[in-house]
């Protein structure tokens, strides 16, 4: 663990560059609970959360020389030279504890290999894997480029760990080799995107989400169907509601309508006798003046979705009009192809259009009968 993981936020280690060896730690030890604890030089390479790699510094702040094992940090770059080949993995937490982006210049001689990490900075190599804000020298042609749309800019970029917050921001972003892992890209927009490595081809990142879809416009509810009924008037026309005149439709159940008999349809010879109807609810109904050459079919009297005829029917007009026959309680309706049907009330009717039309007269009746033979002559 390193030291400064270890204390408080107070760690200081100096280095007085007089004779290159006199070094000065200062501290504030966090609670040990009796612990041991031993601090020891650092030799393998770790880096630091700043991105540098961890070592002493002199009495102004900077950052001094220091060599360790197969490393060596001096005029703030950081040289690998190990003495055997050796892969370094900058996105492991044994060399980089808290997985930050390496914020200084890299130099890897021939036995040294990065295979994973980000560099902000200029890196000199050629076994290098990777995520870098500058191309490596040699690697143009085989670095896969990461872009932004609409000029957008590249602000921050992490893998595993902590977010490394670029000086400035950045258009492009190159991948080098075989690297592992997610990226995470921060744009200038604010957004963070994902980029699963390695890469294959270029890429461009979108600036911005793309702007959802317009939800559909809500089609209003159907308007309820309303309730009508089909009516067709025969020798005449009907209205309804301040309609023109019209001899079949769909009628509201609600609305009142008003039959007229249509004079030019009359045969000559003839005239008008009644209405013939064969819906149900209007026979008998008292309200519908069948025999009236204009009537008013009540609203709400028709069901909804009933067929209804109503058809003129004339007779001769020699031929006198007996309505006290009928009486107003007379029904009328239509059977067949248009066959007159009269059904009344009142069992004298019947006998009352026998009287009428064929009950014969006393004159007939006399006539009809045989004159009596004359009696027999008596026998003398």
């Amino acid at each position: 663990m390193l030291l400064s993981d270890w204390c408080g936020s107070d760690l200081k280690i100096e280095y007085d560059g007089i004779g290159g060896r006199a070094y000065e730690v200062t501290f504030t030890a966090p609670p040990a609970n009796g612990s041991t604890v031993t601090i020891s030089p650092l030799t393998r390479l770790v880096i630091d959360k700043d991105g540098y790699p961890a070592k002493a510094q002199d009495w102004n702040g900077n950052r001094v020389s220091y060599t360790g094992d197969g490393w060596k940090f001096e005029n703030n770059s950081l040289i690998l030279e190990p003495t055997a080949e050796k892969s370094y993995d900058f996105n492991s937490t044994d060399l980089n504890p808290h997985r930050v982006a390496v914020n200084c210049p890299v130099t890897v001689n021939s036995n040294a290999t990065i295979t994973n990490g980000i560099f902000l900075k200029e890196v000199t190599g050629s076994a290098l894997n990777g995520v870098f804000l500058n191309v490596p020298t040699g690697c143009e042609n085989s670095a896969k480029k990461i872009t932004v749309s609409d000029n957008g800019k590249i602000t921050a970029l992490k893998m595993s760990g902590e977010a490394t917050a670029l000086d400035s921001a950045a258009n492009e972003l190159y991948v080098v080799g075989q690297p592992t892992g997610t990226l995470y890209v921060t744009l200038s927009s604010g957004k963070v995107r994902e980029v699963q490595l390695p890469l294959t081809a270029d890429l461009e990142l979108q600036l911005n989400d793309p702007k959802p879809e317009p939800k559909p416009e809500p089609k209003p509810d159907p308007e309820p169907e309303a309730s009508t009924y089909t009516l067709t008037v025969k020798g005449g026309t009907f209205t309804y509601n301040g309609s023109e005149a019209m001899t079949s439709a769909s009628v509201p159940v609600d609305a009142e309508v008003k039959v007229t008999l249509n004079q030019s349809a009359v045969p000559e010879g003839m005239v008008f006798d009644l209405w013939a109807m064969d819906e149900a609810s209007l026979l008998g109904n008292p309200a519908v003046t069948y025999n009236e050459e204009s009537f008013t079919i009540p609203a709400g009297s028709v069901a909804k979705g009933s067929t209804v005829t109503v058809e003129a029917q004339y007779r001769d007009a020699t031929i006198e009009s007996e309505p006290s026959i009928l009486g107003t309680a007379a029904i009328i309706g239509v059977a067949g192809a248009g066959t007159a049907v009269i059904v009344w009330q009142g069992y004298r009717i019947g006998m009352e259009l026998y009287e009428k039309y064929f009950q014969p007269t006393p004159e007939e009746t006399a006539a009809e009968q045989p004159a009596p033979e004359a009696p027999a002559a008596a026998a003398s």
